[in-house]
């Protein structure tokens, strides 16, 4: 069996294809909200017809989602994990790194991802404790 062929290996390229699509992913609804937002905004900004109240809503449902989605931190987790995994998929390839580096740097990838997670339990932790 060639190492290209190892499952361990199929696993982890699986693994960082699907981690490479959600980066992508959130990096697009970051951009596309916020500059639909910004024009939406400017839209608001220049007319006083109804134009000008459909492109305010439009604008707060765009900064909505930026701020309660937060897709670019979504987006930073999930290339830090891809990129970790992708460097490990060519030195495994290429000889310099065991199957357990491997390994290794999925469980590292999956624990820059769990951050994710933790930190909004935290932070709902913290609203419950409010007064």
């Amino acid at each position: 069996m060639t190492k290209d062929e190892d499952p361990l290996l199929q696993n982890v390229i699986e693994r960082s294809a699907a981690w490479k699509k959600l980066w992508r992913f959130w990096i697009g609804v970051h951009y596309a909200a916020g500059i639909c937002g910004a024009l939406a905004s400017t839209i608001a900004a220049a007319s006083k017809d109804t134009t000008s109240q459909v492109a305010a809503a439009i604008s707060t449902v765009c900064f909505g989602i930026i701020g309660f989605a937060k897709p670019e931190e979504k987006y930073l987790r999930y290339v830090r994990a891809w990129r970790i995994a992708d460097s490990a998929i060519r030195r495994f390839r290429f000889g310099s790194a065991s199957a357990d580096f491997l390994m290794r740097a999925v469980e590292n990838g999956e624990q820059i991802l769990q951050e994710l997670e933790r930190d909004k339990e935290n932070k709902e932790e913290e609203v419950r404790k409010m007064p």
